[in-house]
């Protein structure tokens, strides 16, 4: 009955095995890893179970057989005070030790082919240890990888940065040369006023000084004072808003780069939670190996060794990790700091704006003053001042 369940349960391994050297292939790496750890899990109950119900057949073929040994002791004694008597015993005596000595040679013979199988699930389960550390190196190689992306795009980021400052200051360039060009326009049209308003105060000069009282003249110097006013505060209008389209282009990149930085955080974490969800798992499995099979002292010291230097793989792979992640703390407070700066000058530019804004308020305010007093000389030169504010 022995041999019997043995025969069994060699059967059973070998069909095992077949299952597992011929399983069906999947699309999905995680749904294959969980079927093979599947697999795996069933195959190491199987074999506790066969060798439970090992261990017992053998105990019950020890405690036979000192059992026997026991019989055998008592037999010869007894043979002993009773062979002068009964020699013709000892053909049965003889044929008894002769089924002691085929029991003795059935129990090797078992113990050999127990320690066979033991040997070949211990090589089992060590190709798959190995098959799955080549997994891990695996991995290890892809994570490494996606670190060099990101240092690659780190570096193009920063190749971004100064491609852009570069147009920044050549568009800056452009717009100044622009400008300038659009300045001396205004001055020429400012010196062409101005020599018709030195023509209107040489021919008005008798008027002025006979005719007009005094509070004219302060009029007049008044909106020239206000046209000064108005001059700066349009060429400071002009400033601003090729400011604020500077800061609404850092703002957008400012909003790329965060993007991309919420997605590496994700990424990173993803990878992280991964490699230690691995590592537990194969010391898991390593202190289960060592709790139910009885493994030579060097092959442990060899898969311990492997499992240490999986551990510094993983170490440094977090420490990398962790690097990157003071990388992306670094741009995250960089950002800040801009977008902080951005925020000042916009309000610093919304208070020149809304200064340009008063001025012009008041600009008009003056003018319909002016109409209101009925002045043609000041509304004269008053219009001609908006017709240049206009014109910027």
């Amino acid at each position: 009955m022995a041999e019997k369940k043995s025969k069994k349960a060699k059967k059973k391994k070998k069909k095992k095995k077949v299952r597992i050297s011929e399983g069906p292939k999947k699309p999905s790496e995680k749904s294959i890893f969980k079927k093979k750890v599947a697999e795996l899990e069933e195959e190491l109950d199987s074999i506790s179970q066969n060798m439970k119900e090992e261990e017992t057949s053998l105990e019950k073929l020890k405690l036979k057989h000192s059992e026997v040994v026991d019989s055998k002791e008592a037999c010869v004694k007894h043979l002993k005070r009773v062979l002068q008597e009964k020699m013709g015993n000892v053909i049965e005596s003889q044929r008894r030790l002769q089924w002691v000595r085929d029991i003795t040679e059935l129990t090797e013979q078992r113990a050999a082919d127990l320690a066979r199988n033991l040997q070949s699930s211990f090589q089992l389960k060590r190709s798959v240890f190995m098959q799955q550390r080549l997994e891990l190196e695996e991995k290890l190689s892809r994570l490494e990888e996606v670190r060099l992306k990101r240092t690659s795009q780190l570096t193009r980021l920063k190749r971004l940065e100064e491609d852009l400052e570069k147009k920044t200051t050549a568009e800056c360039k452009a717009k100044q040369k622009v400008n300038m060009e659009h300045v001396n326009r205004l001055l020429k049209k400012r010196e062409d006023f101005e020599h018709y308003v030195d023509s209107i105060c040489s021919d008005a000069d008798h008027v002025f000084e006979v005719t007009l009282p005094v509070y004219a003249k302060k009029q007049l110097e008044e909106n020239i004072r206000l046209r000064a006013q108005c001059q700066e505060a349009s060429d400071n209008l002009l400033a601003v808003q090729d400011q604020s389209r500077r800061l609404k282009d850092v703002q957008k990149l400012l909003d790329l780069e965060k993007e991309t930085q919420k997605s590496a955080k994700i990424r990173l974490n993803d990878f992280q939670a991964r490699l230690q969800g691995r590592q537990s798992r194969l010391l898991k499995l390593n202190a289960y190996l060592q709790s139910t099979h009885s493994i030579a002292r060097d092959d442990l010291r060899d898969i311990q060794s492997e499992i240490r230097a999986n551990q510094r793989k993983i170490s440094r792979t977090v420490d990398k990790i962790s690097n990157v992640e003071e990388i992306l703390r670094d741009q995250e407070n960089y950002t800040n700091s801009l977008v902080e700066q951005m925020e000042k000058k916009i309000d610093k530019n919304g208070l020149r704006i809304s200064k340009v804004l008063r001025a012009g308020q008041i600009l008009k305010a003056k003018v319909k003053e002016v109409e209101d007093e009925k002045s043609c000389i000041d509304l004269d030169l008053l219009k001609q001042i908006r017709m240049l504010l206009d014109d910027d």
